[in-house]
């Protein structure tokens, strides 16, 4: 499936998912969907990865035509999704995510890795800063 060109604007939508048959709570996703830049922000008071994977491998695509997951079906390098995935866990950090339907897996397991935001200024290895111009090392 891919996203459709003509797309354009934000959709703001908050949508449950629920468990079925689970002692686990059902979790309230707030989802923002950006045409113009192809990013899906997907905020939630809770990290559940087999919702996050349920919401973006079937009712995203189902319900509003975006993909955001790559699909192991599609061969050993399968390509990026039209969509980027961000997720954001109790108002904290925004994530980049990464969302991959396994072949592997019966029953059509998922698996969602969570990419931490770079950081700003990376401290030099060893704990050294960088010597300057004018002194002996």
């Amino acid at each position: 499936m891919s996203a459709d060109p003509r797309r354009s604007g934000t959709l703001n939508a908050s949508m449950l998912v629920k468990h079925s048959l689970s002692c686990l709570q059902d979790v309230l996703f707030d989802v923002t969907i950006d045409h113009d830049d192809r990013v899906v922000t997907v905020a939630s008071d809770v990290f559940d990865s087999s919702l996050l994977g349920w919401l973006a491998t079937q009712i995203l695509p189902a319900e509003h035509g975006v993909e955001v997951f790559r699909d192991d079906d599609s061969g050993w390098n399968p390509p990026l999704p039209p969509y980027r995935l961000r997720v954001r866990v109790g108002g904290g950090i925004e994530f980049g995510a990464q969302v991959v339907k396994l072949t592997s897996a019966t029953g059509g397991g998922v698996a969602v890795q969570l990419i931490p935001p770079r950081p700003r200024h990376r401290p030099q290895r060893g704990g050294h800063e960088p010597q300057g111009s004018g002194g002996t090392p």
